[in-house]
């Protein structure tokens, strides 16, 4: 991703500006910055100066260390790249449902299988008492 497509989501510092000041016009005054220009930063027109970025913590009480991320650096995930994700996640579910599908077929024919051996195997064992019984018949007639 080049850096000059990166957008950053403002939002939450747009609450922190609200719930401190109350306004941006009254945070654009204790920045000591015209309105239009708080206002053309926060929607992504115009990038925030690193001393701005300083003072703004300063004065919203963001601990630059565990928070400025959070607040300055936040990519903006755009609308089509949440469709494409839920798409993704759609797809990935409908191929799960299939493979369960499948995976439970295997293991109904399985067990069919099973079964079918099982009487086989039952099968072969009164083939081999039906045959030990003629021969025991034939030796008993030739006494």
């Amino acid at each position: 991703m080049q850096d000059e497509n990166i957008i950053f989501d403002f939002n939450k510092l747009r609450g922190r500006i609200k719930e401190i000041y109350g306004t941006q016009s009254a945070f654009a005054i204790a920045m000591i910055m015209n309105e239009a220009t708080l206002s053309n930063k926060l929607n992504g027109n115009v990038e925030f100066s690193s001393k701005e970025i300083y003072r703004a913590c300063l004065l919203l009480c963001i601990d630059l260390e565990k928070e400025l991320k959070t607040y300055f650096f936040t990519p903006k995930v755009r609308k089509n790249e949440q469709n494409t994700t839920k798409i993704k996640i759609k797809y990935k579910e409908k191929n799960m449902k299939v493979i369960i599908g499948m995976i439970s077929l295997i293991i109904i024919n399985m067990l069919y299988i099973f079964y079918a051996i099982v009487e086989i195997r039952k099968s072969i064992k009164h083939i081999k008492q039906y045959k030990k019984t003629i021969y025991d018949l034939k030796h008993l007639n030739e006494n």
